[in-house]
């Protein structure tokens, strides 16, 4: 994802990484400890508060799937082109192009690069 926000992602990576984590793991452990918790010592409102816990989680899981989605439907997930062209003696060629400079791809554990072929 971008670290930048614009009018089709609203989550930068930083932010979706972390609600991902709270959603995935923070929400859940806290609604289990609790509960169990409350279930064990009779501390008020176990239910509640689990239900609560959940619906919020609920909240944040759609809004990870709809930026997922959004992120997944742009051009923002690769990191450059590979334009196939057919020359006139009918063989293939190929040239990659960069969203970002060379350089910064070596920061990266991987690339993903969309094929464009002439057809």
């Amino acid at each position: 994802m971008s670290d930048t926000t614009d009018e089709k992602h609203f989550l930068t990576n930083k932010q979706y990484d972390s609600a991902k984590w709270l959603t995935t793991i923070v929400l859940p452990a806290c609604g289990t400890l609790y509960f169990a918790i409350a279930q064990i010592w009779g501390l008020p409102a176990g239910e509640q508060v689990l239900g609560t816990i959940i619906a919020v989680q609920a909240f944040l899981g759609v809004l990870l799937g709809i930026s997922t989605q959004q992120y997944r439907n742009s051009d923002a997930r690769f990191s450059g082109d590979i334009n196939i062209t057919k020359e006139p003696n009918g063989e293939k060629s190929a040239a990659i192009s960069f969203n970002e400079h060379p350089a910064e791809l070596g920061d990266k554990t991987e690339a993903t690069f969309k094929v464009n072929a002439q057809k």
